[in-house]
């Protein structure tokens, strides 16, 4: 693990945990997470080194796991940039890969909510991996959202079965700009995996076709759990049996607020 202040991994077990979402950071900030993660140095036998909020961590066979810290202006600011840049530079070799973590899955966010190009979340963070990560990340992880969705870009789904390599040799004979321009070319598969404990979030309000980024890629969500199916029948459920299941609570809020509202009256009058 490499750290903002040049801390190099030891031999004992690490952990390093990206910052709360932007729903916990809105009442509390950092105060927490710097008191209880960023001030300690042991959590359950595992060292803690961290010192920021953001982190980026040495992974075997050259794969790099980079957690970043969004704040609440949904980007990363100029420290965490030049971080950065300073370690895709010194410490990423080309052939390796990279897995960026942040808290907030902005993929599919600004999807749901068809936001103008100009207007979309992360632009620093997308210079930074069209620049300095440009052909190294394979894989974006984030939660915020209570569920498991994964999408991958369209135009990456491999052929199967004995056309695949002919279909490669060909393209790249007749085509060899788009080839080199393939290699060097982000186009990492999107993770939301937010169901640390938390409610659930349903799958089937969300689109299987989604546009990323400035040039508005098409991805599909081939994975999520629940399934549409499951999703649909607990959004059901949540209508029609929550009262049922959860008689009690119901009939404690009825009683609360008809006192409520029965005291105000007494008041007026």
């Amino acid at each position: 693990m490499v750290g903002p202040t040049g801390w190099k991994r030891p031999e004992e077990l690490t952990c390093s945990l990206p910052p709360p979402s932007y729903s916990i950071r809105r009442f509390d900030g950092l105060a927490t997470f710097s008191r209880y993660i960023l001030s300690r140095d042991w959590l359950g036998g595992w060292l803690m080194p961290q010192q920021r909020s953001y982190f980026a961590l040495k992974l075997a066979q050259g794969w790099w796991m980079l957690g970043f810290d969004l704040a609440l202006s949904s980007d990363i600011d100029i420290d965490q940039f030049k971080f950065f840049a300073d370690v895709a530079t010194k410490g990423i070799e080309d052939s390796d890969a990279v897995i960026m973590v942040t808290h907030e899955p902005w993929w599919v966010i600004d999807s749901d909510f068809r936001t103008p190009v100009n207007d979309l979340a992360e632009k620093n963070l997308r210079e930074l991996m069209n620049t300095h990560l440009n052909g190294k990340v394979r894989v974006r992880i984030a939660g915020d959202l209570h569920h498991y969705t994964r999408y991958v870009p369209l135009r990456s789904r491999p052929l199967r079965g004995k056309f695949a390599k002919r279909r490669s040799r060909l393209r790249s004979a007749t085509h060899p700009e788009e080839s080199n321009a393939a290699q060097t070319k982000n186009e990492p598969e999107l993770i939301v995996s937010g169901g640390g404990g938390a409610f659930l979030h349903g799958t089937h309000t969300f689109s299987r076709n989604i546009k990323v980024g400035e040039m508005q890629e098409s991805y599909r969500r081939v994975g999520c759990f629940p399934n549409e199916k499951v999703s649909r029948r607990l959004s059901w459920l949540n209508i029609w049996h929550f009262r049922w299941r959860n008689w009690r609570r119901c009939m404690g809020h009825c009683i609360l607020w008809s006192c409520i509202v029965t005291n105000s009256t007494l008041w007026y009058i």
